[in-house]
């Protein structure tokens, strides 16, 4: 029988679930995890690894947005992301894992760097259904790996932060025309870039530097992303050396980001449950939990969080020369 969540009971129960089942891929996405930092640190020793289970709104909106999902099919419920410096490191993993013999079944492999998708995202995601003979409990649940290139997270992250300027989802490919065609051009500059396949192959490296450039222009992306990024404040509360799991508390109306520390996944995981169902409806606070070595790591990580667009815009700048000048 499905849940009404228009009556409170039936929303209750239906988070209770939700949550419950998202919880239950957090053993699995940390063994997971393991395995990831230790290959991209053999490859590239620079390369930022973390994780984090999938927030309650986002579960919604895809549920939503997808009416034949199930909470049960959903491949990213827990993900864990390597972000390195080079695509020929990125691969170098990926080979990693097709030559390893590892227990979890690889689901789905999708190259998002050799095919770009329709709206510029670049980067390599592995979906694993987990398997162990010990915590079986766990078997079948899929955790997502992905890999990413600093450049490539530079344009996702990019994308993220102009979806919270405009207040639309620009990263499922919702929102303002022109938005969505500025990052599908500067996408296919970055692939120039790095020496990949790109979007608009048919138009040669100086005409996508000009459709880069009139949109800018049009749009004044450069300067709205840049003055959304001074602006933003953050906090670090409690920062302890041994803490290694972090909420992050995006507060867009305060234009601050507020960061929980915790050395203990149990505590994080309480105070997370507390926040996320205190900002369910609040359209203007986000809240995330992550796992990293360290603060620094997070906000490397999850720079969307701190609106720091910073290698974004000097990215652009060496892409697409004269988009720096105001």
């Amino acid at each position: 029988m499905p849940f009404d969540l228009g009556r409170f009971d039936d929303y209750i129960d239906a988070y209770q679930i939700m949550d419950a089942w998202r919880a239950s891929h957090a053993f699995p996405l940390n063994t997971i995890q393991m395995t990831l930092r230790h290959r991209a640190k053999a490859v590239d020793p620079q390369s930022e690894i973390v994780q984090r289970l999938k927030r309650a709104p986002s579960v919604i909106a895809k549920l939503v947005r997808y009416q034949d999902m199930q909470l049960s099919r959903m491949q990213d419920l827990g993900g864990s992301r390597a972000i390195v410096n080079s695509v020929d490191s990125a691969r170098l993993i990926r080979e990693k894992y097709r030559k390893s013999r590892d227990r979890h079944d690889l689901a789905t492999e999708k190259d998002y760097i050799e095919t770009p998708q329709a709206s510029g995202y670049r980067g390599i995601h592995l979906i694993y259904r987990y398997q162990s003979d010990r915590a079986h409990n766990y078997n079948g649940h899929r955790i997502e790996v992905q890999l990413r290139t600093r450049v490539q997270h530079a344009w996702a992250t990019a994308v993220e932060i102009a979806g919270i300027y405009v207040r639309t989802p620009l990263k499922s490919s919702i929102g303002p025309a022109e938005w969505l065609e500025y990052f599908r051009y500067v996408s296919s500059a970055f692939s120039i870039f790095e020496d990949t396949p790109r979007l608009h192959a048919d138009l040669s490296k100086q005409q996508v530097a000009e459709r880069i450039f009139a949109l800018d222009r049009k749009l004044e992306a450069r300067k709205k992303l840049r003055n959304f990024s001074a602006a933003h404040n953050y906090i670090a509360q409690n920062k302890r050396k041994s803490d290694s799991h972090f909420i992050l508390i995006l507060d867009l109306k305060q234009q601050r980001t507020s960061i929980e520390s915790f050395s203990s996944i149990s505590n994080a995981s309480l105070r997370y449950a507390e926040l996320e169902k205190t900002h369910m409806n609040d359209e203007l606070t986000d809240v995330v939990l992550v796992a990293a070595e360290n603060v620094e790591s997070v906000t490397a990580a999850y720079p969307n969080y701190f609106a720091d667009t910073r290698q974004f815009l000097e990215l652009v700048d060496r892409v697409v020369p004269g988009t720096g000048n105001e």
